[in-house]
């Protein structure tokens, strides 16, 4: 409504589908739709073939509108259901839970590469120095052969575990 109230008279709106005019329900919908007429802006949608919404029947709208919740409403029962499906395969847990059990987590990794391990002390005394990450990522870099990237610097030195 906002973005209605705010545009000029007789501008253009693109949307992808029906449904990314309003995510509250078709009365919202209807609302938005009946603004942009009263405001002359045109609405199109680029999956009904840039077809002007406002040129459309307003029961033909609401039909369209109805269609585009209850499949929206669809999905999400089916993502939920999914969902619960892979918690019940696993124990419950699930995406990131998942990985850490597994020890495959970014960021809960069980094992730490030796290098990262024996670099740390230096690493922090690096820091404590006053260098940036950039410039600490390159003096490991060289001093311990191993590849060592600004996000391995900063996880490391700031107490996370992370795998080569």
């Amino acid at each position: 409504m906002r973005l209605l109230r705010e545009l000029p008279e007789g501008s253009t709106i693109y949307v992808a589908h029906v449904d990314r005019l309003s995510r509250a329900g078709i009365f919202d919908f209807l609302q938005i739709v009946e603004h942009a007429r009263l405001r002359k802006i045109s609405v199109f949608s680029l999956h009904d073939g840039e077809m002007d919404l406002l040129d459309e029947n307003p029961l033909f709208l609401s039909i369209k509108a109805y269609i585009a919740e209850q499949e929206r409403a669809a999905t999400s029962r089916r993502m939920i259901d999914a969902i619960q499906e892979r918690r019940k395969k696993y124990g419950g847990l699930w995406g990131g839970q998942l990985a850490k059990k597994k020890g495959t987590h970014k960021w809960g990794t069980k094992e730490v590469n030796p290098i990262f391990a024996q670099a740390l002390p230096y690493l922090k005394e690096l820091r404590a120095g006053g260098f940036s990450y950039e410039k600490i990522t390159e003096m490991a870099s060289e001093k311990f052969g191993q590849k060592f990237s600004k996000a391995h610097v900063h996880r490391l030195i700031n107490g996370r575990n992370t795998k080569a």
